[in-house]
């Protein structure tokens, strides 16, 4: 793990093989409205299952966080607040100096065989 990246209350889960969408951090605190260009633009904001700031793909709209995603953080680092209970497929960092943070009533939970790239 990188010094510049912290991941923090992870719990690891085991179920069977999971086909998992990849997603872009585009971070904030609101749901974004324009599409997406398929690039993660990265930056500080929270992360839940309501707020639409994962970039779905070039010219898709902007999601909120499902269990079946696979996360990539890239663009611009910042700290990254869970607001909710998650689970995921996987984590791509692309970029130093990210801060995945929460309190222990929000972990992130790895599902099936969850792969971490940083």
């Amino acid at each position: 793990m990188s010094p510049k990246t912290k991941l923090l209350f992870i719990a690891v889960a085991i179920s069977s093989n999971v086909s998992a969408a990849v997603i872009y951090w585009d971070g904030g605190t609101g749901s974004i409205a324009a599409n997406g260009d398929a690039l993660s633009q990265g930056g500080t904001g929270t992360w839940n299952g309501s707020i639409n700031n994962w970039d779905a793909g070039s010219g898709k709209a902007h999601v909120s966080w499902a269990k079946r995603f696979t996360a990539v953080f890239a663009g611009t680092s910042g700290t990254v607040t869970t607001g909710a209970a998650l689970t995921v497929v996987g984590m791509t960092f692309n970029t130093d100096g990210y801060i995945i943070t929460g309190t222990v009533s929000n972990p992130i939970t790895l599902k099936g065989r969850a792969n971490f790239f940083l």
